[in-house]
């Protein structure tokens, strides 16, 4: 019922997978349907701080190489209440490649619901297997660390969501095999 709320809504394009798909299967869905340079993932149960794509329009700027920005969030309990900020100890600076690659290769330190990603570079990149989907954000950070620049913005940009039901909430066996 909430997204036939937006099918009127000027420039939003509402999209299901032709089948039910895994968590990695529904982000290259998305990520193949999309038409623009830049693509977030916002999760159904986040949100984002009000300027969020002036801010990332900005970060970016007319820069073809960069691969990705991403931004620190506002952890929160399932009323979207702050809880505390995550990835405000986010590297300063550019990482050009393959600095991004090597920075991510030790974990998944980003927010995938807060970052634009190069859709071109990712458009280019081997899929993983589906038993591996699960870190498909984590892959992604590392496969655009290895072709573009990686900017970071410790500002908080959107608010996360911390639940039982979070992909890897309390399922760190499944992140592991992944």
């Amino acid at each position: 019922e909430i997204v036939k709320e937006y099918a009127d809504v000027p420039r939003v394009r509402i999209m299901r997978p032709p089948q039910r798909t895994t968590l990695g299967g529904h982000y290259r869905f998305v990520l193949e349907q999309a038409t623009s340079d830049f693509i977030c993932f916002l999760s159904s149960d986040d949100a984002l701080i009000p300027g969020f794509v002036e801010r990332m329009q900005r970060e970016i700027g007319n820069d073809q190489d960069i691969g990705m920005v991403a931004g620190a969030c506002l952890e929160c309990d399932s009323n979207l209440t702050p809880m505390r900020l995550r990835g405000g100890r986010l590297p300063k600076g550019v990482f050009l490649p393959p600095e991004g690659f090597h920075h991510f290769k030790r974990g998944n330190g980003y927010t995938i619901s807060v970052s634009a990603l190069s859709r071109r570079i990712l458009l280019g990149s081997p899929l993983l297997p589906p038993q591996a989907d699960l870190a498909t954000d984590w892959y992604w950070a590392m496969i655009l660390g290895t072709r573009g620049k990686l900017k970071f913005v410790r500002d908080p940009l959107g608010y996360y969501r911390i639940h039982a039901s979070n992909a890897a909430y309390n399922n760190e066996d499944a992140w592991f095999a992944a």
